[in-house]
């Protein structure tokens, strides 16, 4: 099979996982939004949702680029503060195990996104197959506060992790500048 093939392939299985998360989904409910290529087709599909059966659903974005998303699928938006309990959290994973433990926040909105999580009843995770594994073996993203940036590098080498990338590297054919919301950094890390 060549590559184009595999990629619509690929394709095909998030927008599947996407639209069976997204068949969850009940008039009122108020959703956490994720982030994420799986998670952005999701939001597509909730936009269309509430377009054909006029369902009222307000969302929770975890990332600056999810809320326009939203935004521009006519998805109305909320915040914790207005809905601090959510019904359901619709969002992506890098890695899963078989214990259903994850790696996620490869798109790097690690913070909103574990609030909004920790915030829901129910976490809805989109993964195709290829992303599960017997034995997580990626990068583990961690988001830092730019001002501590240094003490935190140094605290976690003390358990026995050490940093693989961090500023304009490229990852699975994405720049990651080191930035993310709002003007934290992000370093991606293996246990040695």
């Amino acid at each position: 099979m060549n590559d184009r093939a595999n990629e619509d392939k690929r394709r095909r299985k998030k927008a599947n996982a996407a639209e069976s998360a997204v068949s969850l989904i009940k008039d009122g409910m108020v959703i956490g939004l994720g982030s994420g290529s799986t998670a952005e087709i999701a939001v597509r599909k909730i936009g269309d949702r509430i377009k054909e059966e006029e369902l009222e659903i307000l969302g929770v974005p975890t990332s600056i680029r999810t809320e326009k998303l939203a935004i521009e699928c006519g998805v109305p938006l909320t915040t914790l503060s207005e809905h601090p309990a959510l019904d359901m959290c619709i969002d992506g994973a890098d890695q899963v195990d078989a214990r259903l433990n994850l790696i996620k926040g490869g798109w790097g909105s690690h913070t909103r996104e574990k609030i909004v999580s920790y915030a829901t009843k129910k976490l809805v995770i989109c993964v195709e197959e290829e992303k599960i594994v017997k034995q997580l073996n990626m990068p583990v993203p961690l988001e830092v506060l730019s001002y501590a940036v240094e003490m935190v590098e140094i605290q976690v080498k003390k358990t026995g992790w050490n940093v693989c990338f961090k500023s304009r590297q490229k990852q699975r054919g994405i720049f990651y500048n080191g930035a993310r919301e709002p003007g934290n950094r992000c370093r991606f890390w293996r246990y040695t």
